[in-house]
């Protein structure tokens, strides 16, 4: 179980670095607030510190109104959603049929999850690319 622990807290915070990151560019290119692309820290490694609160801070939130077992399954459906944009996306640039594959994988695993978890986050990711510019 400890070892299981340290795993998933090592996933997480690997996942909230990327999650940053993926905010810090958003930001870049305008479609979150401009704000959360600042970077603090050595000139040599700067770190978006203001995403990586504002995620944080999300994540906190959805732990406090979420059970564990939910906010495992909304995060893994977010995944699923946030992979199956970028396969869809992949589309666009010509060679089709690995993007097809995993954008009908994504589906596949999204299948077998449970319906609510999958329509919260996919009314999640609806509901940020509506707020977008």
């Amino acid at each position: 179980a400890v070892v299981a622990a340290l795993a998933a807290a090592g996933s997480a915070l690997g996942i909230l670095l990327g999650l940053s990151r993926t905010t810090l560019a958003m930001a870049r290119d305008g479609v979150l607030p401009r704000s959360l692309a600042t970077l603090a820290g050595p000139r040599a490694e700067p770190r978006p510190v203001r995403a990586q609160v504002v995620v944080g801070a999300a994540v906190v939130i959805g732990l406090l109104t979420l059970d564990l077992p939910g906010a495992i399954a909304v995060s893994s459906a977010s995944v699923l959603v946030y992979y199956s944009v970028a396969h869809a996306a992949a589309l666009t640039l010509g060679r089709r049929a690995v993007p097809l594959l995993g954008l009908l994988g994504c589906g596949l695993v999204a299948a077998s999850l449970v319906v609510g978890v999958v329509a919260r986050a996919v009314g999640a990711a609806t509901g940020g690319a509506v707020g977008a510019p």
